[in-house]
């Protein structure tokens, strides 16, 4: 995302919206909180990874669940295994029912991303 401003509407009054960058890992999730993971740094080392060998960018987060959008999806096998693995980890509440490399096959063939990890 880039730094900018947009008018919203008009009417006598002009208002905008400023879009801020800030770096995803500062995000609150509570999978990177619980007890069973290595915490925010290794969420943080996820999300980096994901940016520069997907660009996947964070675009909505709510507490519980976050949404990303992807430029290149991993290609199908190891890579895509591998993506899977971390997404089960972090967001073990969204991939319930599903097998590793069902998710992996998915994240090899979408470009949107969900992670959903509640209490």
């Amino acid at each position: 995302m880039t730094a900018g401003s947009q008018p919203l509407f008009g009417g006598g009054k002009q208002y905008q919206l400023h879009a801020v960058p800030r770096h995803p890992a500062w995000v609150s999730y509570y999978g990177a909180s619980t007890p069973d993971r290595d915490g925010y740094g290794a969420w943080a080392a996820a999300m980096r990874q994901w940016q520069r060998r997907w660009g996947a960018e964070l675009v909505a987060a709510w507490g519980t669940m976050l949404q990303f959008v992807v430029s290149r999806q991993p290609p199908p096998g190891e890579r895509a295994w591998e993506l899977a693995g971390q997404h089960m980890a972090l967001g073990q509440s969204l991939m319930m029912g599903l097998t590793q490399w069902q998710l992996a096959f998915a994240l090899a063939t979408g470009d949107a991303w969900f992670l959903h990890s509640r209490p």
